[in-house]
């Protein structure tokens, strides 16, 4: 006589198989939608189970046990641990790979997010929102956002997931930054103040629309300012965007 699995499923119009593990106390997606696809999705959690902390059944994601504590996860492209909520491997791990599944749903490059961010001007707009907010930078504030935007945010960071950007990488970025112009030449203070200042505008809105968790520019040092006053657009910038050969 075959051995009943420690298992059960079920299946909603529209879901994925959800799975519901003996000793557990609810049911978490298996992320398939055939049955033979959920069982070996749910054997392999059993399989595992043993040696979960060390090796988790879905990549993107690490688990440690503190003495005392509930199980905690840290997700790639995150840099802090967060409870599952459980002191037990199973559920701990149901846990982290329903959060996972979820956390990549979201997953959107900022170059997806970010078209468009400083040109629309629909209700729901970067502009839009300054706006109600009584700031009323003027056009040449977004002009030159745009700018920085077009020249230095989407070829660092356009085509990876907002979700993976952190601190570390954006502080790399932002000591090095180096004028657009082909050059190779470093940047004003000011200058790279304002391009660090372009992306985080762009991040505040992803965790706005609840996409990130936290803004990492905020952890990030900008440069000493000089005192006098400045053009909305440096000569650099006005070189890159109004080129001499370009009619």
């Amino acid at each position: 006589m075959k051995k009943k699995p420690p298992y059960k499923f079920t299946h909603r119009k529209g879901r994925c198989i959800q799975v519901m593990f003996d000793g557990a106390d609810k049911w978490v997606s298996s992320g398939c939608y055939t049955r033979h696809e959920a069982e070996l999705w749910a054997e392999s959690i059993v399989r595992n189970k043993t040696g979960i902390i060390n090796e988790s059944v879905r990549r993107g994601y690490r688990l440690v046990k503190r003495k005392g504590r509930n199980i905690q996860v840290m997700f790639d492209g995150t840099d802090k641990w967060v409870s599952t909520g459980f002191d037990d491997e199973l559920n701990a791990v149901l846990w982290a790979n329903a959060e996972l599944i979820e956390r990549k749903k979201k997953d959107i490059t900022l170059g997806e997010f970010s078209e468009g961010f400083y040109t629309r001007t629909d209700e729901e707009s970067f502009r839009a929102r300054n706006e109600r907010k009584d700031r009323n930078y003027g056009d040449e504030y977004y002009y030159a956002m745009e700018g920085r935007h077009r020249n230095y945010i989407v070829p660092a960071f356009g085509e990876v997931y907002l979700s993976n950007i952190n601190h570390i990488m954006i502080d790399s970025w932002f000591i090095n930054l180096k004028s657009a112009s082909g050059r190779s030449k470093q940047l004003a203070s000011d200058t790279k103040n304002k391009i660090l200042q372009c992306l985080s505008n762009i991040l505040s809105m992803a965790v706005t629309q609840g996409l990130i968790e936290e803004n990492p520019c905020e952890k990030v040092e900008k440069n000493a300012e000089h005192n006098k006053e400045r053009e909305p657009m440096t000569q650099e910038e006005m070189e890159i965007l109004f080129p001499e050969n370009d009619a």
